[in-house]
C-alpha cells in the first residue's frame, strides 16, 4: 500500500461518522464535485462544514467499500467559523485560517499551524507555527514553545535540533514571539506583556476600520 501513488483530493467535509478521541482517528463523508466520498485517516481537528485538502490513495475496504485512505489532511477554514480549535495537531495535519487561532491542544511534530493573524497554542508547540502569513504585526505564543519552524510576520526561524516525536517533559514556561525592528522578539508571558498585545489588536483594528470606510 506505501507504494502507491499518493492523489490528491479536495472537498467539503459533509458528516463525520465517527471519530476516535484518543487517536485522532475519523471516518467522514465529503463532498467532491457530485460526489460523496468517504475519507479515512487521523484527522482529529476536522469538523464539518470545513473545506480539505486531502494527500492519500484509494481502497476497498472489505465491508464498507471505496475509502479514500489519508496520509495528510490540511484544513482551510471558512471565515466565518470559529477559530477556538480542541485537540492536538498530529504529523502530516495542517491547519490554516485568516483569523487568529487559539489552540487547546498541542502541536506535534510534523504538524503545522498558520494564521494571517496570531496564533496561540494553549500546549506544547513543536511543529511549524506561522503567524502574519501575508501581513505584519501579529505574534505566536504558547504554553510551551519548543517548534521546529517558527514564523512571524515573514521573519523565520528554525530549531537547530528538531525532534521526530512527541517530548510530554517539556514544563510550561509561556512565551510569545513578535517582530521589532525587523528582528524576531521571544518574550515571557506576563499581564504587561498581555496589555501591550491588546493595545496592538486594538490599533490594528481601529486601522483596518478605517481602511473599509
Amino acid at each position: 500500500m506505501d507504494n502507491q501513488e499518493l492523489l490528491r483530493l479536495q472537498g467539503t467535509v459533509e458528516n463525520i461518522v465517527y471519530r476516535n478521541e484518543e487517536n485522532g482517528y475519523t471516518v467522514l463523508e465529503i463532498i467532491g464535485g457530485d460526489d460523496y466520498i468517504t475519507a479515512v485517516g487521523s484527522m482529529p481537528q476536522v469538523n464539518a462544514g470545513d473545506n480539505v485538502n486531502l494527500l492519500g490513495y484509494f481502497t476497498n475496504h472489505r465491508s464498507y467499500g471505496r475509502q479514500f485512505s489519508v496520509k495528510t489532511c490540511e484544513v482551510e477554514r471558512p471565515s466565518q467559523a470559529a477559530d477556538i480549535l480542541r485537540g492536538s495537531l498530529k504529523n502530516g495535519q495542517k491547519v490554516y485560517s485568516d483569523k487568529t487561532i487559539l489552540l487547546l491542544g498541542d502541536v506535534e511534530p510534523g504538524a503545522e499551524i498558520a494564521s494571517e493573524r496570531n496564533v496561540f497554542i494553549a500546549g506544547c508547540a513543536m511543529g511549524t507555527l506561522r503567524s502574519g502569513v501575508g501581513g505584519e504585526g501579529s505574534f505566536a505564543a504558547a504554553l510551551i514553545m519548543k517548534p521546529s519552524t517558527l514564523e512571524v510576520d515573514g521573519h523565520r526561524s528554525v530549531a537547530a535540533i528538531r525532534k521526530r516525536s512527541f517530548d510530554d517533559s517539556y514544563t510550561p514556561y509561556p512565551q510569545i514571539c513578535t517582530v521589532e525592528d525587523g528582528r524576531m522578539r521571544m518574550d515571557t508571558i506576563s499581564g504587561r506583556t498581555w496589555n501591550h498585545i491588546f493595545e496592538r489588536l486594538a490599533q490594528r483594528k481601529e486601522e483596518e476600520q478605517d481602511a473599509e470606510e
